[in-house]
């Protein structure tokens, strides 16, 4: 049987979590009235079935019109994206995309959205990565901030590039691999100062990290 990978079990954990809550809304007081009782049995098998690895099979009219079906369809795309393993699908590409325009910013689409972006970064497709990192993540998520820097480091739009590198190279207190392409470009542009070099490392020191203060200094 597959494991599913800890972002796909997130998005897993996710959609029984919304399954459990919206039963007691959504079930009448006699579980034999229940309209929803079959939906809801097949919506349970079929999550199980991409737990234990497999995303075929046709889905019904009634599972489809499921209120979280929704999180079933994520819940495949995510395992489809888990097994692209750097090859390029632009199937699967597009059937992501096209369930992100549908939904927007609906809470089903976020573990998406963030692990489609993580696909392509590991694939280097930098201009769909661009295309579809917004800036409110961006701000948010460091991983996907340096991504960001890394796509435009590949595509050559580094313009007003540097300074938010070494914003981002200052405010780093332990090793971040997402950035390294980033802080490399840096230091290959000569951006890198022997102070700014001597604060940074000095404060990874302080949080623990010895080691690699001693690669920056």
């Amino acid at each position: 049987m597959m494991i599913p990978s800890p972002a796909l079990r997130a998005v897993l954990r996710q959609a029984s979590l919304c399954l459990f809550a919206g039963v007691a809304a959504l079930a009448p007081a006699h579980a034999a009235d229940d309209p929803l009782a079959a939906a809801r049995a097949e919506f349970s098998a079929a999550l199980a079935a991409v737990e234990a690895g497999r995303v075929d099979g046709v889905d019904s009219e009634r599972l489809r019109a499921y209120p979280l079906h929704g999180y079933l369809v994520a819940a495949r795309l995510r395992l489809r994206l888990a097994r692209l393993d750097g090859v390029d699908d632009s199937g699967t590409d597009e059937a992501v995309a096209a369930f992100l325009a549908t939904n927007a910013d609906a809470p089903v689409t976020r573990d998406l959205r963030r692990a489609w972006l993580s696909s392509l970064a590991g694939r280097e497709q930098w201009p769909a990565y661009l295309a579809n990192l917004s800036a409110g993540l961006a701000a948010s998520d460091v991983v996907l901030r340096c991504q960001q820097f890394a796509a435009r480091i590949a595509l050559s739009q580094t313009e007003g590039l540097a300074p938010q590198v070494i914003e981002q190279w200052q405010a780093a207190d332990k090793a971040l691999p997402a950035c390294d392409a980033a802080f490399d470009w840096a230091k290959a542009q000569q951006l890198l100062t022997p102070a700014l070099i001597e604060a940074r490392a000095r404060r990874v020191a302080r949080n623990g990290y010895g080691a690699l203060a001693r690669v920056i200094a």
